[in-house]
């Protein structure tokens, strides 16, 4: 009959389970932190992939809009009174049909940020209503409106007022950009510029006598 042996198995003390214990808790903390400092490298670089997307994005943007085709045009005369009778006078939104052949009729507030409404002539001798923004304005000085779709076609006006030693230089300036002055002619509208130059002449001269 054979008999069972006893297991001689080393025991093992409180004291080193509590010891075995603390050890594996430590090697979990760290193996936590390793995981956390692994993570935080790919934060790191998903943060930098986006900004060098953004950037890129911005760069194109950029280059396509220094690409893009553009023209202009430019009419300037010398009004010899004040540049407060002219700016006056271009402020007057209902006098524009007095003079202006290109822009007969203005409606809405000279503004900074104020959207208004204007009819104006088009190349055949008809007639269209724009929208345009006041960009800036500088009383006596410059008034800057835009209109168009971006890309597309845009056009930039100015007026500029300039004090001479022969009165008050007077400029028109406009400048169109997007895919569309590839088959937009501005030629007439530069003729028309110039027009109501003369005739806003003509009319403020002629009310200072």
């Amino acid at each position: 009959r054979k008999t069972s042996k006893a297991c001689r198995c080393p025991r093992v003390s409180g004291t080193a389970r509590r010891g075995f214990t603390y050890k594996l808790d430590n090697q979990l903390t760290i193996l936590k932190i390793a995981i956390l400092y692994n993570q935080v490298p790919l934060v790191n670089h998903e943060v930098k992939v986006k900004s060098t997307i953004v950037a890129v994005v911005i760069v194109v943007a950029v280059l396509l809009a220094a690409l893009l085709p553009r023209k202009s045009v430019h009419a300037e005369l010398v009004i010899k009174v004040a540049p407060s009778v002219v700016w006056n006078e271009l402020m007057d939104g209902s006098s524009y049909g007095d003079w202006n052949p290109i822009f007969t009729r203005v409606d809405g507030l000279f503004e900074e940020g104020a959207k208004m409404a204007l009819s104006m002539t088009t190349s055949d001798g008809g007639s269209t209503d724009i929208e345009v923004v006041v960009r800036e304005m500088i009383p006596n000085e410059k008034l800057h409106q835009a209109a168009g779709i971006p890309g597309v076609l845009t056009a930039n006006h100015q007026w500029l007022i300039e004090e001479s030693t022969q009165g008050t230089r007077v400029t028109q300036h406009e400048e169109y950009r997007g895919v569309g002055v590839l088959i937009y002619d501005p030629a007439y509208v530069q003729d028309l510029y110039q027009q109501a130059l003369e005739n806003l002449k003509k009319r403020l001269e002629g009310e200072a006598r």
